[in-house]
Formats: C-alpha cells, structure tokens, sequence
C-alpha cells in the first residue's frame, strides 16, 4: 500500500490512482479516531494533496480499524483556553469546506460507529456505504448536552429531510446501520468490512462517468448553499463555542 504523503493520523493509499483513478484515505488515529485539531487538519491536507494529482477524481474515506469509524470531536480539546478552542473548531469548519469544496468524489466507508462529528463526516461526503449489524450513527449532540452547529443542521436536512432531521436532532437519535438506510441517513449496507469498501468502490466508478467538469461544477452548485453558511459564520461560531464551553 502506497501512503505518500505521510501523516500521523490518517493514512493515504494512492496506489489505485493511476489504474482506477481513485484513491482511499484511512482514519488512523486510535482509539476511536477522534476529531481534534491535529486529525482534522491532517484530513483536510490530505484531500487537498489529491487535488494536486490531476489523474485522481475519488477518494474512499474509511476507517483503518474495526469497531468505530469515528467517535466524533476530541471533547479533552474543549477544556483548552480560549484560543485552542477556537484553533480546533477552525480546522473542523477548513475540514468541512474541503470536503464540500472538493472536484473528487467522496465516497465514505463507514465501518463502525459514527456518532456526531463522525456523522458529520458521512453527511459531508457524496455517497456513504456503512456496515450492517449494530453500527450507529447520528448528530446526537444535544444527549451530551452540545447544540449542532447550524451548518451540521443544513447538511442533515438535505440528507434526510427536514421533518426526519428535526426529531433527529431533538432527540439526539443514534440510528442503528438498518434504520439510517430506511431514513436516507446512508445510502448502502455492507454485509462485512470487505463489501462496505467494495460497494464503495462500485458506487465511486458510477460517479465517475460523467464528464469531470460538469460533474464537479454540479457539486458546487449543490453545495454552494451550506459551503457560504459556513464561511458567513466561521468567526462568531468559534466566539459562540468558547462561550458554550465557559458556562
């Protein structure tokens, strides 16, 4: 497996670019892979590394081990100053922009649990294949007593409809692998580890038949909505999650 450039908390595989024009980025950081400052940055170079390779039009985001794909933000890096806090919610909004910005193709893997910012990941990303069985995803912030970002509202809405998105964030809802297929949450289920990549596989060659420039100017356009609310409130976000974490 080629994995150039090196990071400390994801691992990039580039190895199947030049045959299949695709390559696959592997959350990395153990235990529960952890969304904080160093991991978000290193997933947001990591994408714009691909971009750099002209004959690269996918990437297959997924975890490296089993049981949790990610357990979402780092919550110790909420306990930083004033500034860490800021720091570390900076790189998860530049992250989110990456992603939704992108001309490749994101296609997520999800091979465990992916509560909250690993939730956050799957809805960011254009087609997401999770493994059945009892893997749970979902925003289920308001149960640790955190209010979702609107823009994390946005991107639920337009993923499993406003009416669904709203009892969801209510109530914090952790939907098992069979119910997030039934509500649109995800798109496919995988019978093991093995299938939920190569359905993701399968499902990034469909998206890459279209002409590239029609289909990347597409999802500009489809994200242009959520890509502007985010930039419109980056700075008072990170005022309003400092204030959040001082109460």
């Amino acid at each position: 497996m080629s994995t150039t450039p090196t990071f400390n908390h994801v691992k990039l595989d580039t190895s199947t670019v030049s045959s299949s024009a695709y390559a696959t980025l592997y959350l990395s950081s153990p235990p529960v892979n952890a969304l904080g400052y160093e991991l978000l940055g290193e997933l947001r170079k990591a994408i714009l590394s691909l971009e750099e390779i002209p004959t690269c039009r996918g990437v297959i985001i997924t975890n490296e081990r089993p049981g949790i794909f990610s357990a979402g933000l780092k919550l110790t890096e909420f306990l930083l100053p004033a500034e860490g806090i800021k720091r570390m919610w900076s790189a998860l909004q530049q992250m989110a922009l990456a992603l939704l910005q992108t001309r490749l193709i994101v296609v997520t893997a999800i091979n465990g649990h992916a509560p909250a910012g690993g939730c956050l990941l799957a809805i960011a990303s254009d087609y997401r294949v999770m493994l059945a069985g009892k893997q749970v995803i979902g925003l289920n912030e308001t149960m640790i007593g955190l209010v979702a970002p609107v823009w994390f509202v946005t991107l639920m809405e337009r993923v499993i409809g406003q009416r669904e998105a709203q009892k969801a964030l209510f109530l914090g809802t952790l939907y098992p692998a069979s119910e997030a297929l039934r509500i649109g949450l995800v798109d496919e289920l995988g019978a093991s580890r093995e299938e939920v990549v190569e359905k993701a596989i399968a499902q990034l060659k469909q998206f890459l038949k279209p002409m590239d420039h029609a289909r990347a100017q597409t999802k500009a356009l489809l994200n242009t909505e959520v890509v502007s609310l985010i930039k419109r409130v980056e700075v008072s976000e990170q005022e309003q999650v400092v204030a959040e974490m001082s109460k």
